[in-house]
């Protein structure tokens, strides 16, 4: 894991974006991104998740000179559920 909590801002003429992606890490050289949600993986939140992940690799590649010239090659949605008091994650 390299950073978790990581605060992004992107600005431009036409918006201004804030958020917070989850979890980066590092495997042989390239980075991943994990986004965790608290809702079932359904297919009608598909696009959306995808959208969200893609955007966080924007954030990075746009504003981050530490993570910069590292190819980022996994995006991946954790889901934490809880039900009964057991956590499951999926």
């Amino acid at each position: 894991m390299l950073d978790s909590e990581y605060p992004f801002y992107l600005k431009d003429r036409n918006y201004a974006l804030n958020g917070v992606i989850d979890l980066i890490y590092e495997i042989d050289g390239k980075l991943g991104i994990i986004d965790y949600k608290n809702t079932r993986l359904e297919a009608k939140y598909k696009d959306k998740f995808k959208k969200q992940l893609h955007l966080y690799v924007l954030a990075l590649r746009d504003q981050n000179h530490e993570y910069e010239g590292k190819e980022i090659s996994e995006l991946k949605v954790y889901t934490i559920i809880i039900t009964n008091q057991t956590l499951l994650l999926l």
